[in-house]
C-alpha cells in the first residue's frame, strides 16, 4: 500500500513539475513573440526617423509624436502579426504622407490585415459632401439619402476611423478617404461594428431607411484572368484635337515609346490642340512625364528639392537604423522656375481629378507654374509640394516591408499653393472635365462616342 501511494506521489509531483516548466515555456514563447513585435515597431521607428524629411525640416506634428508613442508602448501587446500590421498602418498614417506606408502584398498574401483593410467592403457607391455620405445615384450624382450608421456604429466614428488609419495631405483628403474607405469591412470592425472576417453583411442606417448590404471581395474584378490593365499611355486625334489618355507613368516600353513618338510627329505636322488627361494618373517616374511633354516641345519648371538619402546611401543605414536616427543631414537641390520650355504654337490643356496622384499633380502643378497651358478638373487630395524619392525597408522579425519617403519636392513656384492644386478652370464633382474643356476652352462640339 505504501508502495502505491510512493507512485502515486511521484506521478503527483512529476505531474507538477512538468505543468511548472510547460507553464514557463508557454511564458517565455509569449514574450518572444511580444519581443518581435516591440522590436520591429522600434526598428520601424528607427527607420521612419532615418529616412523622412521631416524630422529634418522641423515639421513633426503633435500627431505623430503621439502616434509614436503609443506604437511603441502598444506594440508588444500585438494579438498576431495582423494586429501589428494595423498598428503600423496606424502609426505611420500619422505623417499624412500618402507616400509612407506599409505596402501589402496583395499578389501573395491576399488575406493579411493590409490587404483585407481595403478588399471586403460593403457594396454601395457613395459621394461625400459637407461631413455627408450620401448614396449615389446610377447615374453617379448623389441621391437624398446619406448613411447615418453601420451596424450600429455612427458614421461620424467610422469617419475617425478612417482618419486614424490614413494620410491626410490636404482638404481634398477627406472626400476621398470618408467616400472611399468609409464602408470597408476592417475599417467598420476597427470603428467597433459587430462584424467578424466571416461577416458576409451588416445593416446600413440612412436617413430615410434601413437595410442590409452585403460585402463584396473587390479583388474579384482586379485579379481575375480576363481582367485588362489599361494602356499606359493612349493616343488619339480627334477632328483637330489631338488627345493623350495618361493612366501612369510607371511603365516604360515599346507601346510607350511608339505612343511619345507618334504624339511627336503630330505636333512636328502642325496639331497645336492638345488634351493632356491625366485624370486618374496614379503617378510613377516624372522622367516618364517629361517625355510626354518633351514630344510637344515643352518641359516642366523644378522646384526646390530635399533628399536625406539616395537608395545606395540607405543599404548602409539600414545596417544601423538607430544610429541613421539622428543623423539629420540632407542634400538640397535649387529649384528653377525660369527652366520651364514653353512651346508658343501650341494649346495645351491638362485634366486633372481628385484621383490624380505624385508625378501627374506634379504635373500639372509645372504646367501651371511654368505657364505651359492650362490645368482643368478637380483638386487631387495628393500635394503638389510633397513627399517622395521613396525608400524600402523590411521589418526583421514579421518581414512587413513599408515605403518611407526620403525626399521632399516643392513645386517651382513657391508663391503658389504648396498643399492642394487648384486648377485654372475648375469643374463640378459631377461634371466630365473633358467635355468642358473641348466645349468651353476649345470651343467646339462634343460629341463623347468620339473619345472613346
Amino acid at each position: 500500500m505504501k508502495k502505491i501511494f510512493l507512485l502515486m506521489a511521484v506521478i503527483f509531483a512529476l505531474s507538477g513539475c512538468g505543468s511548472t516548466e510547460e507553464t514557463a515555456r508557454e511564458q517565455e514563447n509569449t514574450e518572444t513573440v511580444e519581443n518581435i513585435y516591440a522590436e520591429d515597431a522600434q526598428q520601424l521607428v528607427y527607420a521612419v526617423r532615418a529616412a523622412h524629411p521631416v524630422f529634418v525640416l522641423d515639421k513633426v506634428t503633435e500627431k505623430y509624436e503621439t502616434a509614436e508613442k503609443e506604437f511603441l508602448e502598444n506594440a508588444e501587446n500585438a494579438a498576431d502579426k495582423n494586429d501589428f500590421e494595423l498598428m503600423a498602418q496606424k502609426y505611420m498614417a500619422s505623417l499624412d504622407d500618402e507616400h509612407t506606408m506599409p505596402c501589402p502584398d496583395f499578389d501573395n498574401d491576399k488575406d493579411s490585415a493590409l490587404a483585407n483593410i481595403r478588399r471586403y467592403r460593403l457594396d454601395l457607391y457613395c459621394n461625400y459632401a459637407d461631413g455627408k455620405l450620401y448614396i449615389r445615384n446610377d447615374d453617379g450624382t448623389s441621391s437624398d439619402s446619406c448613411i447615418t450608421a453601420v451596424q450600429g456604429v455612427d458614421i461620424e466614428k467610422i469617419f475617425r476611423t478612417v482618419r486614424a488609419y490614413y494620410p491626410f495631405e490636404n482638404r481634398m483628403s477627406e472626400e476621398y478617404y470618408f467616400r472611399n474607405m468609409s464602408l470597408y469591412r476592417k475599417i467598420l470592425q476597427l470603428s467597433g461594428c459587430d462584424l467578424t472576417d466571416e461577416s458576409t453583411e451588416a445593416e446600413v442606417v440612412c436617413s430615410d431607411r434601413t437595410f442590409t448590404a452585403k460585402f463584396i471581395d473587390i479583388y474579384d474584378g482586379y485579379y481575375s484572368d480576363d481582367y485588362v490593365k489599361p494602356e499606359n499611355l493612349q493616343v488619339k486625334l480627334v477632328n483637330d484635337i489631338l488627345y493623350i489618355d495618361s493612366n501612369s507613368f510607371m511603365k516604360k516600353d515599346e507601346k510607350y515609346a511608339a505612343a511619345v513618338k507618334e504624339i511627336q510627329n503630330y505636333s512636328q505636322n502642325g496639331v497645336n490642340k492638345i488634351i493632356l488627361d491625366l485624370r486618374g494618373n496614379g503617378g510613377g517616374y516624372m522622367d516618364f512625364a517629361k517625355d510626354v511633354l518633351r514630344a510637344f516641345g515643352t518641359n516642366l519648371p523644378y522646384g526646390e528639392s530635399i533628399i536625406r538619402h539616395s537608395s545606395e546611401e540607405w543599404v548602409t543605414c539600414i545596417k544601423d537604423l538607430k544610429t541613421a536616427a539622428e543623423d539629420k543631414t540632407y542634400t538640397t537641390n535649387a529649384g528653377s522656375l525660369n527652366s520651364a520650355m514653353v512651346n508658343p504654337d501650341i494649346d495645351l490643356v491638362v485634366l486633372c481629378d481628385i484621383n490624380s496622384f505624385s508625378a501627374s499633380v506634379i504635373t500639372c502643378a509645372g504646367i501651371q507654374d511654368g505657364k505651359i497651358g492650362t490645368v482643368i478638373g478637380r483638386s487631387s487630395h495628393n500635394s503638389p509640394s510633397l513627399y517622395a524619392s521613396v525608400l524600402w525597408y523590411t521589418l526583421p522579425n514579421t518581414g512587413i516591408k513599408v515605403q518611407i519617403s526620403s525626399g521632399y519636392l516643392k513645386r517651382a513656384d513657391e508663391n503658389a499653393p504648396q498643399d492642394i492644386l487648384i486648377p485654372d478652370e475648375e469643374v463640378g464633382i459631377y461634371e466630365n472635365a473633358l467635355k468642358y474643356a473641348v466645349e468651353n476652352h476649345y470651343k467646339e462640339t462634343f460629341n463623347e462616342s468620339d473619345w472613346k
